[in-house]
């Protein structure tokens, strides 16, 4: 470079050019160089939040309760139907019991020809007397003396009744006796569970 170029340089107010690596922007006007900043990198975190481990115990609970109130209403359903099956083979055994009572019978002592009555008396041919009653829940029979009771201790009987149909006017429809009776147990979640039954037994002359 020349003194007069050099000497314009001065003049003016200006630095001198000098070849190399150009100078940055913040050096050349006074300021300090600005540091870059490094953003950190997300931890990686293992496990559960506390938000996500309310979420799952919700979920377990309603899973839960779901669950013991389907096995719950099985076992009932379950123990409904055994009882139901129990009634049905006691009743189907009592009235098999009446009408075998009735069998060869010769006369209906009670009740008395068109009334009703709890209890049922019969004479058969042989001159047997055979009664049926019921006191407490239990139905029983009176054969020769002996007094047996014929429903299991798990069901009880009420509102045995017995009717003498008798006999029509022309003679068509024979002397009978039509027995009805209420049979009722308690099955395991303690719910009673009834069912009628009825029977008609005709005498043979």
């Amino acid at each position: 470079m020349t003194p007069y170029h050099f000497y314009n340089f001065k003049e003016r107010g200006l630095a001198p050019f000098k070849a190399g690596r150009a100078a940055r922007p913040s050096a050349r006007m006074g300021l300090a160089p600005r540091e870059v900043s490094r953003v950190p990198r997300p931890s990686v975190r293992m496990g559960f939040t506390l938000i996500e481990t309310l979420l799952y115990i919700g979920l377990y609970s309603i899973i839960m309760g779901g669950a013991i109130v389907a096995v719950y209403t099985i076992f009932e359903s379950a123990g409904r139907n055994q009882t139901k099956a129990m009634l049905q083979v006691e009743g189907v055994f009592l009235t098999g019991k009446i009408n075998s009572a009735l069998s060869g019978a010769k006369t209906i002592d009670t009740p008395s020809f068109g009334a009703t009555s709890s209890q049922l008396s019969i004479t058969k041919y042989d001159g047997t007397l055979i009664s049926i009653t019921f006191a407490t829940g239990t139905m029983m029979i009176l054969h020769g003396g002996d007094v047996l009771s014929l429903n299991n201790t798990n069901t009880e009987v009420a509102e045995l009744l017995f009717t003498n149909i008798g006999t029509s006017s022309v003679g068509i429809i024979p002397e009978g006796v039509r027995a009805a009776f209420t049979l009722s147990a308690r099955a395991p979640n303690g719910m009673i569970i009834s069912q009628d039954f009825r029977t008609t037994r005709y005498l043979r002359k």
